[in-house]
């Protein structure tokens, strides 16, 4: 087995199992609702090519279909990686990042991760600064030290972006905009008719070929687009 991904697993097992009881969070094994969106993909990614991190907020709400999925199969996280295989793989979300690492090089392995593991509890619209940095701590260091160092961190959203960037200084950070979102329309300014916008991709490449652990995030100012 690929070494990152053996470690991956493990910290992934333990996460599906783990019991978070932040107020601004559910983690309701008995429902189906568990800590998940882990996942470490190598199938059909270029193992000789530079690999990259990427990191939302916090998962979606989970829906019917998926938590019945756990509750029947186990909330384990075989399961976990099973029902991405099966229903999640295309979905818009991982599609289209999928899409944007291969124009940018990326087009080795993806971590996909998240700043907290579970699932806002019902009304929070910001999770708390406390649930955040706790979040963290238990595992994303973890799972950033088992990748290369030279594999950039994505943050998915403005929010995203910050946090990696003031948590891990000595990585090369990168803000995306988050693709399904409110803001989505954001990420097609960064990818017009499926394609990095010319000048972010000449400036991608002389982020990702300079070495230097820089924070740079997409941001359109009126007709202007580029990474700042």
């Amino acid at each position: 087995m690929n070494p990152i991904r053996e470690e991956i697993d493990k910290i992934a097992a333990e996460l599906v199992s783990d019991t978070f009881s932040y107020p601004d969070v559910v983690c309701d094994p008995e429902h189906g609702i568990i800590p998940r969106c882990l996942i470490y993909e190598d199938e059909e990614r270029d193992a000789s090519a530079r690999g990259a991190v990427v990191v939302g907020i916090n998962p979606g709400r989970s829906g019917q279909r998926e938590r019945a999925y756990y509750c029947e199969h186990g909330c384990n996280y075989t399961t976990v990686k099973e029902y991405f295989r099966q229903h999640l793989y295309r979905h818009a979300y991982y599609k289209q990042l999928r899409e944007f690492l291969d124009q940018a090089g990326m087009s080795g392995p993806i971590l996909w991760t998240e700043l907290v593991k579970c699932e806002s509890a019902d009304g929070v619209k910001n999770l708390s600064v406390q649930t955040v940095r706790d979040s963290i701590d238990r595992y994303l260091v973890r799972e950033i030290a088992c990748v290369p160092a030279d594999w950039p961190l994505i943050g998915i959203s403005a929010k995203a972006f910050e946090i990696l960037a003031y948590r891990f200084p000595r990585r090369l950070v990168l803000g995306v905009p988050h693709p399904t979102g409110a803001r989505g329309g954001q990420y097609y300014k960064l990818m017009p008719a499926g394609k990095i916008d010319a000048h972010a991709k000449t400036q991608l490449d002389s982020l990702l070929n300079g070495g230097n652990p820089i924070a740079s995030t997409f941001q359109c100012i009126g007709s202007e687009c580029r990474f700042r």
